[in-house]
């Protein structure tokens, strides 16, 4: 007769348990020293080994070679605890047995001695859906628990116990297991079974599994059932629902193409397919976490990626801040998809989101109508503004109080004239708060060039541009187009100019302060001191 795998791969011992070696070790070390105790609680999600761990120490407890770490698996006990009849094993499923008359007719019987085994063994499990009178009638067997008597306790939700059934129990945390640590007990068990399998397609069925070895194991089940005795990654696919890579990769190419026929074009595939559009999201958010730690930790292992070239080569294509950007903008999208209309157009609504809400991959040099090559990435940006020190510059331009011919380009080295230019200029409002950030590069062929604070970029927008034009025109009495470059180190500005004056003032008072012996004495009669930074050139 067929096993089901999750059954027949049940570990039978401590060494076949995989992923719990921090409960493992404790189990053993207590068993090894005799230091037992009478109610062992084991808790963790779904499928990762509470009951398997604990039918495993009520074999250590009952094995006829003695107490042990390592049953011998081939006497009477152990191998009637492993077919599930041992009479001193007592299983019961608390989520069905939740009545205080359950419990009390469970509990009648334990001042009795085991029938042939060393000790009577009680395995609860779920047993947070005992009732509070249960657990009332279970925490005065735990108080005073007969020698002959080990309980076993199992649950999802330890949460929901009382806390004095806690305080009375050894308490183990299983933790849920990684998916690659599940892929490789896959691959292993399929190996034993001789089944044949593409190594990319267990991967999905490991993540599938969330964490649980027996949902890992019942997936296998169902995947060697669709194949046919063989495993591919198409039926996995089409089994679980999942996306082809191949597409999901589209889809992060088409966003950093600004493409948004092939964006759409690609979720029409996906919804052929049937694909659980969640998941794909899911699956969306993946990508862009491993193409964010290759761009911020370029030696990132990863050994235990899929298409690490396709990750690179896209790591390449967004800069860290988009990355970021979409990979928020999709974690926000999967809080809302089950509120859109339906999934597939919540999952596109995400998708042009991203294309909708994209940074520029470069500031502008000008925002006229113009086109122009030269651009300063975000980093460069961020580096001026991190390296900005106060100095004046050495570029500096004269300007005629006439028109000055197309062809001609005057400088001077005169900054104080430079931004005497600015400040007639007729703008106010934010124009004029950005000009105070602005220094003139150039005035040539009917062209004014200004150079503005690169940690002032967000000032810059269209509008200005066009009000600048106008001011100059009206100026200099001729058509004048205004262009705006980031400078790429500190320049000298209005602002840099008030703000460098401001620290002089400060700095005078600070002086005139402790030259001032009137203030002195008072200072050292109450033993006070100044704080500079309150002090003021008002």
């Amino acid at each position: 007769m067929h096993q089901v795998l999750a059954r027949k791969w049940r570990p039978k011992n401590f060494h076949e348990v995989i992923g719990q070696e921090h409960v493992i070790r404790a189990l053993e070390n207590a068993l090894t020293q005799k230091r037992l105790h009478h109610a062992y609680l084991f808790t963790g999600t779904r499928g990762v080994g509470k009951t398997t761990i604990a039918r495993i120490l009520a074999k250590c407890f009952n094995c006829e070679t003695g107490v042990t770490a390592t049953p011998c698996g081939k006497c009477d006990a152990c191998l009637e605890i492993d077919a599930g009849r041992f009479i001193d094993l007592i299983e019961v499923d608390a989520a069905s047995r939740t009545k205080v008359e359950d419990t009390r007719d469970l509990l009648d019987n334990v001042q009795y001695l085991p029938a042939k085994a060393r000790c009577k063994v009680y395995l609860i499990d779920e047993v947070h859906m005992l009732s509070g009178h249960s657990f009332n009638a279970l925490l005065k067997t735990l108080e005073e628990p007969p020698a002959h008597v080990k309980f076993l306790l199992a649950t999802t939700d330890p949460d929901r116990l009382p806390v004095t059934v806690l305080s009375r129990c050894l308490q183990f945390n299983l933790k849920a297991l990684s998916a690659e640590l599940i892929q490789k007990q896959l691959q292993y068990v399929l190996d034993q079974e001789h089944v044949s399998y593409e190594t990319k397609a267990l991967l999905p069925l490991a993540l599938a599994a969330n964490g649980s070895v027996r949902d890992a194991l019942s997936l296998l089940d169902q995947a060697i059932a669709y194949g046919q005795g063989n495993i591919i990654i198409t039926d996995v696919n089409a089994l679980l629902g999942t996306v082809d890579t191949d597409k999901l990769f589209n889809l992060v190419t088409a966003i950093a193409e600004n493409n948004a026929d092939l964006l759409i074009h690609t979720v029409f595939e996906l919804s052929e397919l049937a694909v659980d559009f969640s998941s794909a999201l899911d699956d969306l958010l993946t990508i862009f976490h491993r193409i964010a730690l290759k761009q911020i930790i370029p030696n990132v292992d990863t050994s235990n990626w899929q298409h690490v070239e396709k990750i690179l080569a896209l790591s390449q294509k967004f800069s860290a801040a988009e990355t970021q950007l979409y990979y928020q903008i999709g974690l926000i999208g999967k809080r809302d998809l089950p509120l859109a209309p339906n999934p597939r157009l919540g999952l596109e609504m995400v998708l042009l989101r991203m294309l909708a809400f994209r940074p520029a991959k470069t500031l502008p040099i000008s925002l006229s109508d113009k086109p122009t090559n030269k651009t300063i990435a975000p980093e460069q940006v961020k580096s001026a503004v991190k390296t900005a020190q106060i100095e004046a510059t050495a570029i500096a331009t004269t300007v005629a109080a006439t028109p000055i011919a197309a062809a001609a380009t005057n400088t001077l080295p005169n900054t104080t004239a430079n931004l005497d230019l600015l400040k007639q200029l007729n703008v106010s409002g934010p124009t004029q708060a950005l000009l105070r950030h602005c220094a003139i590069k150039t005035i040539a062929n009917d062209k004014v060039e200004l150079i503005l604070e690169a940690n002032q970029a967000p000032l810059l927008n269209k509008k200005h541009i066009e009000r600048l034009n106008i001011a100059f025109t009206e100026h200099f009495k001729k058509p004048i187009t205004t262009e705006v470059t980031l400078a790429a180190s500190a320049i000298e500005t209005t602002a840099t100019i008030t703000a460098r004056e401001l620290e002089q003032k400060k700095a005078d008072a600070l002086n005139a302060i402790n030259q001032d012996q009137k203030i002195q004495d008072i200072l050292q009669k109450f033993d006070a001191v100044i704080i500079p930074e309150t002090v003021t050139s008002d």
